[in-house]
């Protein structure tokens, strides 16, 4: 048995060790209140400062913030992108066989067109001599002399080297390849043209319809022979063949733009005819 005085020492004792673990108990449940209260001197000092932050933090707390999303580029600007890599291609090697967008030959097919067409018309409109009527006329005209030559080239291929995969959607890839440096040419023709360097600008065409006759003649006379026939003599009925469809097409271009166009220019002509002689009716 203990004695009174050591029973009241052992309670003491047990009464500091709950006191301390309720204190230690009550630091865990609340480890942030000591920080917060020495931040609060801080904050006040800070003034104006803390607000807006404070501010955006709780506007990005109430909106939580959405990653950025980047738009895809249209079709448009990647047929583009595209069609810039086949010309570039087209250039370096035009008898290059390769699979691109079906498109590519049209496209091609439609700047020739359109560059011989500028380049025809911009002396004319420099003396007001042609109207957008007559630009379109000659737009005409082009299509159907330049087609002669794909249809031609599609026919001889079909019919008398009997290259069953030469399709018409490919006649338009094959002479796009081989006349994509007529488009430069034909661009830069049209450019002088514009800026009266009339002598690179005849240059150019010169030179564009010297690639435009290599290329008809490559078309031609570049074949394989899949039949018993020689091919000296494929040769004679390609050229005839191609021959007769470019001249039917080019009279059938003519004959629908040319009585227009010729009015045209005559009408163009009876406003700066210093004689008054009367060109047309």
């Amino acid at each position: 048995t203990q004695n009174p005085i050591q029973q009241e020492q052992v309670t003491q004792q047990a009464t500091a060790q709950q006191e301390q673990i309720n204190q230690e108990a009550t630091s865990i449940q609340n480890p942030a209140h000591q920080p917060v209260q020495e931040n609060v001197g801080q904050q006040q000092t800070n003034g104006q400062q803390a607000g807006p932050q404070q501010q955006s933090f709780q506007f990005q707390q109430g909106q939580p913030v959405q990653p950025m999303q980047v738009a895809a580029p249209s079709p448009f600007v990647l047929f583009l992108k595209q069609f810039w890599a086949w010309f570039l291609s087209a250039l370096k090697a035009p008898t290059k066989d390769s699979v691109s967008h079906k498109y590519n030959g049209l496209t091609a097919f439609g700047l020739l067109v359109f560059f011989t067409t500028l380049t025809i018309s911009i002396p004319f409109m420099k003396f007001n001599a042609m109207t957008f009527s007559g630009f379109i006329n000659i737009f005409i005209a082009m299509a159907f002399i330049f087609f002669a030559f794909v249809l031609g080239g599609f026919v001889v291929k079909r019919v008398v080297y009997k290259e069953v995969m030469f399709t018409l959607g490919y006649s338009f890839e094959w002479f796009g390849r081989l006349l994509a440096p007529n488009i430069g040419l034909m661009a830069l023709a049209a450019f002088c043209s514009l800026i009266n360097l009339n002598s690179l600008a005849i240059i150019a065409t010169f030179a564009s319809y010297f690639i435009f006759a290599a290329a008809a003649a490559y078309s031609l006379y570049h074949a394989e022979n899949h039949s018993n026939l020689d091919l000296f003599y494929k040769y004679i009925l390609a050229s005839l063949l191609f021959g007769l469809i470019v001249t039917l097409f080019i009279m059938l271009g003519l004959t629908i733009a040319g009585e227009l166009l010729f009015n045209g220019l005559l009408g163009g002509f009876n406003s700066y005819n210093i004689f008054n002689i009367p060109f047309g009716y």
